[in-house]
């Protein structure tokens, strides 16, 4: 069963991705008149995942950022799963494992939460792994 990426994160995110590297050994050795390589297939492929998480504010400061700091911690319970299947906007990431599932973006001052007008902001970026 897949998890859409906008499931764990909300809609305020994008998606990319880069394409698998070859990894090879090389080697030489006396009489090869040059080096031999072995070819090992990939290191897989990463996905990086940047946006915001937004929660409207409560009645205090407090309530709010315990309210994001809740929804934080749902996020890296990604950080322990297996491979699984993403999604994202009609792609499709299969055997995907976690690198790291939340990491947060601070302002120039190193506060990890903003706040904006109505809102508790925390910008962050996840990084992903495909196996395959």
């Amino acid at each position: 069963m897949s998890v859409a990426f906008t499931y764990i994160y909300g809609n305020e995110i994008s998606v990319s991705h880069d394409t698998r590297k070859p990894v090879r050994q090389y080697r030489g050795f006396a009489g090869s008149h040059g080096v031999t390589a072995m070819h090992l297939g990939s290191r897989g492929y990463p996905i990086l995942v940047t946006g915001q998480v937004r929660v409207a504010n409560l009645s205090t400061y407090d309530l709010t950022r315990a309210a994001m700091e809740t929804g934080i911690y749902a996020i890296e319970q990604y950080n322990w799963l297996g491979t699984n299947t993403y999604t994202f906007r009609g792609s499709t990431f299969n055997y995907v494992v976690c690198d790291d599932a939340f990491e947060p973006i601070p302002d120039s001052h190193g506060r990890m939460f903003r706040v904006v007008p109505g809102y508790l902001l925390c910008l962050f970026r996840a990084r992903f792994r495909g196996l395959v």
